[in-house]
């Protein structure tokens, strides 16, 4: 009886494994999925920033010149 206890418990073990590996491999996916929203949004902050910058710097050029 031992053994036979001892083979369900190693096919548990693999079951558990393999779920473990499944959840780590669907939060890496999920993880990958938030950064990339995430750079999206970084980006589209960013270049706002630099067009406002450059908006600033002409109008301040127009003013000098004129």
């Amino acid at each position: 009886h031992a053994n036979r206890h001892s083979s369900t418990s190693r096919g548990l073990g693999d079951v558990y494994k393999r779920q473990m590996i499944e959840l780590m491999l669907n939060l890496t996916h999920n993880l990958l999925e938030h950064l990339e929203v995430t750079l999206a949004l970084f980006q589209k902050t960013i270049l706002l920033i630099v067009a406002l910058f450059l908006k600033m710097v002409v109008d301040m050029v127009k003013v000098i010149l004129s």
